[in-house]
């Protein structure tokens, strides 16, 4: 979604909503690969900031202060692409902040799936959006390659027993700091 669909560039200001999922954690990783310059959102961004730094996000911060740090780096222009793998409770917000000509991606409706659209804010601004599941089978080999080579991280937040899966499950909905997934190892 980050490299083919969005077509990030290098300079280019990547804003990443729900930064602590995996939708999120790779597209850090994929704009910093591309050269971009990348704020990472996360309500918890007090508490997971050194893991989100640690996938090379520029700027980590609470969805409120995500538009004065876009502001500021963009002398007002808003971000070039916006990735939100959240949905409706950062829909708004996230739309807001992709600038005239950026491209505005929706991968995740986490928080809800009905939302609602200003129409001349988005054919006036342009903004192309783009909705993102998956990918195809050439882009998993090439993240596969990242992998191996380590230029990008696999984040793992921790590793349980299948027996452990109710745990597991219980872990990823209790709403804890959790940067990356839960392996289950059988």
């Amino acid at each position: 979604m980050v490299f083919d669909r969005a077509g990030v560039r290098p300079g280019e200001l990547v804003v990443v909503f729900g930064a602590t999922g995996n939708v999120g954690s790779y597209a850090i990783q994929f704009a910093k690969l591309a050269g971009a310059t990348v704020i990472a959102v996360s309500r918890r961004a007090d508490r997971v900031r050194d893991a989100l730094m640690g996938l090379r996000a520029d700027y980590v911060v609470k969805p409120e202060e995500a538009q004065g740090l876009v502001n500021e780096l963009s002398n007002g222009l808003s971000a070039d692409l916006v990735v939100d793998a959240v949905g409706q409770a950062t829909w708004n917000l996230s739309f807001q902040l992709a600038a005239r000509y950026g491209r505005w991606v929706m991968a995740g409706a986490l928080t809800g799936s009905d939302v609602t659209l200003n129409l001349p804010s988005l054919y006036s601004r342009e903004v192309a959006v783009i909705g993102s599941t998956g990918g195809t089978r050439i882009e998993l080999i090439r993240l596969l390659d990242l992998l191996s080579k380590r230029r990008i991280k696999a984040p793992i937040y921790s590793k349980m027993r299948l027996e452990k899966v109710r745990e597991a499950f219980d872990a990823m909905f209790r709403g804890e700091d959790r940067v990356g997934k839960i392996l289950l190892m059988p």
